[in-house]
């Protein structure tokens, strides 16, 4: 979505996909030449010190945080440990880092007094976003970036309408006359309630297949069985889940299935889904839940 704002105004290279590691954020440096004007980086964190050892490479002028959920949970003593990970995007300047660095930190986000402290005690400039939703969140800080570059509303606007989701990201397909909101590249707490999010504005009868958060370790059970509100709250009418994490959840009065196998679970699907329905698909990598996306092409149109 930054993307999209910025691009048909400056000279833009992005990370591609998930290029969020230590040998992708190099990769995506490498293809910055002297006419690049802004570099729009992902970095990943699955371990403590992985955000602290990619900004040592990056050395952000702009720093964004979105939040600090519970992904890759198992590897943390705590959430608090997570966030005091994160918070290392902020470093202390270099001699040549001479200019006013920025930070843009999601306001309503757990911890968010340390992210703002962290920033502000090496330099940065800080500014809270935020909306009601976890979408009106991404609106939010596409529109404070754009702002931050000089864009007017309308100029922001406008590439917003042109943006395009990326693979297995919230990308929408319409199969007949069943709309399917693929969203099945990976999943976690944050993740999931985000896309529930995005499924509450689709018209239709509603249906959710949800697969295993995996990484979560001890607050895994905790997070799975508390999805029931946000899905409530999306007026999900038929929900079908998929693992041994969701094996135990109840989440009535919802009508609820759940399946151990892909296999199972596609059958029942398509023989349930009806036209003008919206099917949103969710899940951890690991189930390879996109692999429904061509059964239901073929059963579908």
């Amino acid at each position: 979505m930054l993307y999209a704002v910025l691009d048909p105004h400056f000279n833009v290279v992005k990370s591609h996909q998930n290029q969020n590691n230590e040998i992708g954020v190099p990769l995506t440096l490498l293809e910055a030449t002297a006419d690049t004007e802004i570099v729009l980086v992902e970095m990943g964190m699955r371990k403590p010190t992985d955000i602290k050892v990619l900004s040592q490479i990056v050395r952000p002028d702009i720093g964004i945080l979105t939040g600090i959920g519970y992904s890759h949970y198992e590897f943390f003593r705590n959430q608090r440990q997570l966030a005091q990970s994160k918070a290392n995007l902020f470093l202390p300047a270099l001699n040549w880092q001479t200019e006013t660095r920025t930070a843009f930190i999601c306001h309503h986000s757990d911890y968010y007094e340390l992210l703002r402290d962290k920033a502000k005690s090496v330099g940065f400039s800080v500014f809270g976003y935020g909306g009601a939703t976890a979408f009106e969140d991404n609106l939010a800080i596409c529109f404070s970036v754009g702002h931050h570059f000089g864009l007017s509303d309308a100029q922001i606007k406008a590439g917003l309408d042109d943006y395009k989701a990326s693979e297995h990201r919230l990308d929408r397909i319409k199969l007949g006359s069943v709309s399917v909101v693929d969203d099945t590249y990976n999943a976690n707490p944050h993740g999931v309630r985000h896309a529930l999010s995005y499924l509450k504005t689709c018209r239709g009868r509603k249906l959710a297949v949800l697969g295993d958060m995996k990484e979560l370790g001890k607050v895994s059970d905790r997070e799975h069985q508390a999805l029931l509100e946000p899905i409530m709250d999306a007026g999900v009418d038929i929900l079908f889940t998929l693992g041994p994490a969701f094996k135990d959840c109840h989440f009535d009065p919802i009508d609820h299935t759940h399946f151990k196998s892909i296999d199972a679970l596609k059958t029942i699907l398509a023989q349930e889904l009806k036209a003008g329905d919206v099917v949103l698909l969710k899940a951890s990598r690991s189930h390879q839940l996109d692999q429904l996306i061509p059964f239901l092409k073929e059963h579908l149109q």
